[in-house]
């Protein structure tokens, strides 16, 4: 398959994933990874499979977020050799609005690691988490 094409598929990919957080599908967000996915989020140190990552993850994290976003130009994508499995980082921006306490900026940065099959890129491992203070 054409490279072109696959690295414009996996950009699709960042904009199908952030548009299932803003509207908070779940079920739309579950057709784009793996049910055997490894994750690292804001709310927890590791989440082994894709039951996981839902019920501790995505529920309690989205129900709190509104305006999840790319930062398009911060997307960057890579594709192995064959073209079977790819990667890919960015920026992103939300707010967060957790019940009962004043709404607050939310940045972090992403990174995916991808594999092909039956012609969908799925998710293999994220790793979402906030934006570092710098601070050592």
């Amino acid at each position: 398959m054409d490279v072109a094409v696959l690295r414009h598929e996996l950009l699709a990919w960042f904009e199908a994933f952030s548009g299932c957080v803003r509207r908070c599908d779940v079920a739309g967000a579950e057709k784009l990874f793996d049910e055997r996915v490894i994750a690292f989020g804001t709310r927890n140190e590791m989440l082994c499979g894709l039951v996981e990552l839902r019920e501790r993850q995505w529920l309690p994290t989205w129900r709190a977020t509104r305006d999840f976003r790319f930062v398009a130009d911060t997307i960057h994508v890579g594709l192995s050799a064959s073209g079977s499995d790819g990667w890919g980082t960015a920026l992103w921006t939300s707010r967060g609005e957790p019940g009962g306490r004043r709404p607050f900026e939310r940045r972090g940065r992403a990174s995916f690691v991808f594999a092909r099959a039956d012609g969908q890129w799925r998710c293999m491992h994220s790793h979402l988490s906030m934006t570092p203070s710098g601070e050592l």
